[in-house]
């Protein structure tokens, strides 16, 4: 059950991800647009590396849960899923 959990969970990240992005980009272009951003040279870096940076996390994090489910429910590590 704690494998499917995973699997799912996996899902969930990346329905979280696809939710929120326009939400995100929404927020950072108000922040981008600000005209004295040019005071925070590395502020301003940041703001344009943020999406790729969070989906990257989120794409990566969601990729290893589901393959930790995909991998408990086949049997790799050892504690049911397969036959016997």
């Amino acid at each position: 059950m704690r494998s499917w959990m995973s699997i799912f969970g996996a899902i969930g990240i990346i329905f979280v991800l696809a939710i929120l992005t326009v939400p995100i980009l929404d927020q950072l272009a108000i922040l981008r647009a600000d005209t004295n951003i040019a005071d925070y040279t590395s502020f301003d870096v940041f703001l344009k590396l943020t999406p790729a940076i969070l989906w990257l996390f989120g794409l990566g994090g969601a990729g290893f849960l589901a393959f930790s489910g995909i991998k408990g429910v086949r049997g790799g590590d050892g504690h049911g899923g397969g036959l016997r």
